[in-house]
């Protein structure tokens, strides 16, 4: 089985998932790349027993979706922050000496300390989550308390 003969449908299945969910052209190479390794590893486990090639690298092309659809969840809870609002604010005031003025509790000017420090990462809530209940010994329940305070506290502007 030649590559270039099921090509278009891992390029289809591609540019289906970026349309979808609105990706920008840098995860794209990165997704072409998972769909052909998908294809390389379809030839390894194909069983003509079972299916049609093209039905079976179809079927195992999902994985690109499924895979896109972890990465979404896991990072649209931080991108629900409204980080366009915190860039206006750093015009006029630095984020931190904003976040120390304002009538936040300590664990939300603690937490959103450590999200600024670490933004530049790729950073997710679960990681974050990890750092405050390991680190800091926080409750799941007082971390997810706190995480939307501080999200309603960005949502105020």
């Amino acid at each position: 089985m030649q590559f270039e003969q099921y090509s278009k449908l891992v390029y289809n299945k591609v540019w289906n998932i970026v349309n979808k969910y609105h990706l920008n052209s840098d995860i794209v190479k990165d997704l072409l790349s998972d769909g052909i390794a998908i294809y390389y590893d379809c030839v390894e486990k194909y069983d003509k027993s079972k299916a049609n090639f093209s039905t079976f690298l179809y079927t195992q092309l999902n994985r690109l979706e499924t895979q896109m659809k972890r990465t979404s969840l896991k990072y649209s809870e931080l991108l629900d922050f409204d980080f366009d609002t915190v860039a206006v604010i750093d015009n006029y005031l630095s984020f931190s000496d904003f976040i120390e003025l304002s009538n936040l509790n300590r664990d939300s000017k603690k937490l959103f300390y450590y999200v600024l420090q670490k933004w530049d990462y790729d950073l997710t809530k679960g990681e974050i989550k990890k750092y405050f209940t390991k680190e800091h010994k926080w409750t799941i329940k007082r971390f997810e308390f706190v995480w939307q305070k501080c999200k309603e506290f960005i949502k105020e502007f």
